[in-house]
């Protein structure tokens, strides 16, 4: 009878062991899915955080091109208006 007692126990206890296991098994999956969750919300998050910045840069590098070409345009307007000054300046003086 001992043996069968042992044997009961022994058995009692593998199934006790896996239902633990199992129990703990559902609470990493539970947990891991939670992670997945947050981990996706949080991705969510900073994609839309990047893209705000990178619209901002984009509308940025735009002003900063407006700005080089007017500047641009401004040279070559006020370097015509020399020389024309310059090609005046030489009729003057029978050069042309």
């Amino acid at each position: 009878m001992s043996l069968v007692n042992n044997f009961q126990s022994l058995g009692e206890d593998l199934i006790r062991a896996c239902e633990d296991r199992k129990k703990n098994i559902s609470e990493l999956r539970d947990y891991v899915n939670e992670l997945l969750e947050q981990i996706a919300s949080n991705r969510a998050a900073v994609s839309r955080e990047m893209w705000e910045k990178l619209k901002e840069a984009r509308l940025n590098r735009l002003d900063e091109v407006e700005k080089l070409l007017n500047e641009i345009i401004q040279d070559r307007s006020e370097a015509r208006k020399i020389w024309a000054q310059t090609l005046d300046t030489l009729k003057k003086m029978g050069c042309s």
